[in-house]
C-alpha cells in the first residue's frame, strides 16, 4: 500500500513538472518567434539603408556630374565666327514631381526631408518650399503614399491598380 501511494504521489509530482515545463516550453517558442521576427525587421532596415545609400550615392554622382558641367558652361565661351558668343545649350531637366518620382522609386521610400535634399541636388535652384506642396498633390493624385507622417513612398502596382 506504501508503495501504491509513493508511486501516485511521483506520478502526480511528475505531470506537474511537466506541465510546467509546457508553459517555459511554449514561452520559449513564443520568444523566439519574437526574436526572429525582430530580425526580420532589422534585415529590412539594412536592406532599405543599402537602398538609400545607393540612391545617394548616385545622387552624388549625378551632382558632381552637374557641377563640373557647371563649371564647364562658366568657363569663357569662345566667339563664333561672327563674333557673337555661342548661344547656350538648354539642358534637359526633370520637373520637380518626375525627380520625387524618381527618387522615390530608387530608395523605396524617404522622408520630407530626404526629398527636399534630393531634389535640391538635382535642381539646385528649386525652393524647398515647392516640394511640399508637390508632395500632397501626388498622394492626392494617388501617385505616392503618406507612409506616416513626414514620410512617402510610390504607389505599389497592386494599389494602383485598385484605384484605378
Amino acid at each position: 500500500m506504501a508503495q501504491r501511494e509513493w508511486m501516485q504521489a511521483l506520478v502526480a509530482e511528475l505531470e506537474t513538472k511537466a506541465a510546467h515545463d509546457a508553459q517555459v516550453l511554449e514561452s520559449a517558442c513564443a520568444c523566439l518567434e519574437e526574436r526572429r521576427r525582430g530580425v526580420d525587421e532589422a534585415e529590412e532596415r539594412v536592406r532599405s539603408a543599402s537602398r538609400r545609400a545607393t540612391a545617394s550615392a548616385e545622387a552624388l554622382s549625378e551632382a558632381r556630374s552637374f557641377a563640373e558641367q557647371l563649371d564647364a558652361e562658366a568657363a569663357p565661351v569662345a566667339p563664333e565666327a561672327d563674333g557673337q558668343p555661342a548661344a547656350p545649350q538648354p539642358s534637359a531637366t526633370l520637373t520637380v514631381v518626375e525627380d520625387i518620382r524618381r527618387f522615390l522609386r530608387q530608395v523605396g521610400q524617404a522622408s520630407t526631408k530626404e526629398i527636399i535634399a534630393h531634389v535640391g541636388i538635382n535642381r539646385p535652384g528649386a525652393k524647398s518650399s515647392n516640394v511640399s506642396p508637390e508632395l500632397s498633390r501626388l498622394v492626392k493624385r494617388g501617385h505616392i503614399v503618406r507612409v506616416s507622417k513626414g514620410v512617402y513612398r510610390l504607389v505599389r502596382c497592386e494599389e494602383e491598380r485598385a484605384a484605378g
